[in-house]
């Protein structure tokens, strides 16, 4: 608690303004401030006698002491007493909010006497309690935040409070009184009015170097030195996060008061914040610090972590689609894209988002560069997880934060892994229909796309070889990543250059593999779609008189004997799907005379007949 005296904080925020303005006539104070004084000194008095009776925090009491049940009854009694009070006091402090962010500083004084007493019971070990006063305070601090008025704004006293949330928020049964006291409409006021200031953040040894209440620190600019302490929001979406981590009602009911979009500013605001100290002339805030800098990014993943959280329920997608969600979330890959936990929350929300088509419009609405973090992040992750070396890209731009720290070591091989599954199943989701998207990452990555399927591969090969459970993780990446591969090779621009990288072959031996397991059924699937898909583009030689002739330029056919005899085994499959794209690849390929006899000596021609009497 900033628990300076109240005298001393109040002199410190009303040292510039008229006595007269701050101590109005009797006759001129309104009748709630007359009720908030005379409830302020009831709140006093019952503290005092609480804090006497039961010390805070209150040892635990002796069971063989004889009065001990006399005095329990006696602080039941009080804090009865203080949550009475606390419930009569809000009129009183919606009153004054209502004055305060109009920005009337008559009432500065009172305000500073009504924390002192609300922080003694923040002090207290009783969650209600806690909350109703937390309730008071954040409604008063959301106020002067909203007002842009330096006189009403304590940046101290945020970070304490908002700290008192957070530790509660870390007992689970601490939940539903949140919503039912109604701490949580003031906690996303409060935090959405920092962050209409976040360009004026500052860490807490910049915003302590001001006056006793810290409402005068930081640098001064546009705002007259108005400063967010940003370890204050950091610990209001700490709490938020907690919250919406609980119960599918309790994400339900966040959504309802408006968090995502409070959430989805305060993204947008951090972007700008970056954008601005990025450019070549940046304001107001031009080096920020370390601390700062990390700060904002633990602030970021909070953010993230709540939105995925809320993203869980269908209900949401509307407000995230019109809050501009999809893109925030890709724009923030381009500034942060080397903070692993952000990009984990990140790909998260964008994989489970972009299974919806308007979700999709909302990442393609600012194409190319969308695409190009999303594309830029697969590869960072698959250099530091798999050790692959990509050439450093020209485009899409990225923050000084990206550029400065492009050798970060990965927290877990396992959660780099994931990573890279639900970037490729984001990327095979926005190819899915979208040509402009295929061209794109063709053109952009088509080449290390098929370099981290050979090398994805034989590290699968490997732990499947030693019946390592790593191998699951590697088998998912596949099947997310030859998904991908065959949603681009159905441009007609894409596909010839896909044939013609070398490691595309290795979808034969992977094909080879997948018949002989009947618990790989949708890595089967893929591949034989991606090699149907890429099939298409083979081109028959007519010069090609030897079965074994691999001259061709296409890597998936140089070894078509091979690939003839994976294929019939699935046209014999018990998925109709498999069968049929088997069919199809079976159906490009015979265009060329020496494939012909090699598919009739492996018995597909046979296998093809016998598929003329199926039932589909």
């Amino acid at each position: 608690s900033p628990s300076s005296s109240s005298s001393s904080s109040s002199s410190s925020s009303t040292s510039s303004l008229p006595s007269s303005s701050l101590s109005p006539r009797a006759s001129d104070r309104p009748s709630w401030i007359r009720d908030m004084d005379e409830i302020i000194l009831k709140l006093d008095g019952v503290m005092t006698e609480l804090s006497s009776i039961s010390p805070s925090p209150s040892p635990s009491p002796s069971p063989s002491s004889s009065s001990s049940s006399s005095s329990h009854m006696i602080e039941s009694n009080h804090v009865i007493m203080v949550r009475e009070l606390l419930n009569r006091l809000w009129p009183c402090v919606e009153s004054m909010a209502a004055a305060c962010s109009d920005g009337d500083e008559r009432w500065i004084l009172q305000r500073n006497r009504l924390f002192a007493a609300l922080f003694r019971v923040l002090e207290r070990r009783e969650s209600d309690l806690r909350l109703y006063a937390a309730r008071c305070v954040l409604s008063l601090l959301g106020a002067g935040r909203a007002s842009m008025s330096p006189s009403l704004q304590l940046p101290k006293y945020e970070t304490a409070v908002c700290k008192v949330l957070f530790q509660l928020t870390k007992v689970s049964r601490n939940d539903d009184a949140f919503f039912d006291v109604g701490a949580v409409e003031p906690m996303l006021s409060l935090l959405e009015a920092q962050s209409h200031q976040l360009n004026h953040i500052n860490s807490s040894n910049i915003s302590s170097s001001g006056g006793s209440d810290g409402s005068s620190g930081g640098s001064s600019g546009p705002n007259n030195g108005v400063v967010v302490p940003i370890e204050a929001p950091v610990y209001l979406v700490g709490a938020l996060k907690n919250i919406s981590s609980s119960t599918e009602a309790a994400q339900q009911r966040l959504g309802k008061l408006g968090a995502i979009s409070v959430l989805c500013g305060l993204l947008r605001h951090c972007l700008n914040e970056t954008m601005a100290n990025d450019n070549p002339n940046p304001t107001p805030n031009p080096n920020p610090t370390e601390e700062t800098t990390q700060l904002t990014v633990q602030l970021l993943t909070h953010v993230t972590g709540t939105l995925r959280n809320l993203s869980l329920a269908k209900v949401h997608h509307k407000q995230l689609a019109s809050c501009g969600a999809p893109s925030l979330l890709c724009e923030l890959v381009g500034c942060f894209i080397s903070e692993t936990e952000l990009m984990f929350n990140i790909t998260r929300i964008l994989a489970k988002l972009s299974l919806h088509e308007s979700m999709r419009a909302g990442i393609n609405s600012n194409s190319p560069n969308n695409v190009l973090n999303l594309l830029q992040l697969l590869k960072l992750t698959a250099s530091q997880a798999l050790g692959i070396t990509y050439p450093s890209p020209s485009s899409p731009k990225t923050s000084y934060r990206s550029r400065q720290q492009q050798t970060v070591s990965p927290s877990s091989a396992s959660q780099m892994i994931a990573l890279l599954v639900r970037v490729s199943f984001t990327l095979g989701n926005l190819t899915a229909s979208n040509e402009r998207n295929r061209i794109l990452i063709g053109h952009n990555g088509a080449s290390e796309l098929v370099e981290l399927l050979e090398v994805t591969f034989l590290q699968y090969e490997e732990y499947l070889n030693n019946n390592s459970t790593q191998a699951n993780d590697y088998e998912e990446l596949l099947v997310k990543l030859i998904r991908l591969l065959a949603n681009l090779s159905i441009s007609n621009e894409i596909g010839p250059m896909l044939t013609e990288l070398k490691g595309i072959s290795y979808l034969i031996p992977l094909l080879e593999q997948t018949t002989q397991r009947k618990d790989q059924e949708e890595l089967l699937l893929n591949v034989v779609s991606a090699i149907t898909n890429l099939s298409f583009y083979y081109q028959p030689k007519s010069k090609r008189t030897s079965i074994d002739n691999d001259g061709d330029d296409n890597f998936l056919l140089s070894d078509y004997s091979r690939l003839c005899h994976s294929l019939v085994e699935i046209l014999l499959h018990e998925n109709d799907e498999a069968v049929t794209e088997a069919a199809r690849a079976f159906g490009n390929i015979s265009r060329d005379k020496q494939v012909r006899w090699c598919m009739l000596k492996c018995g597909a021609g046979d296998a093809l007949v016998i598929l003329l009497d199926h039932t589909s």
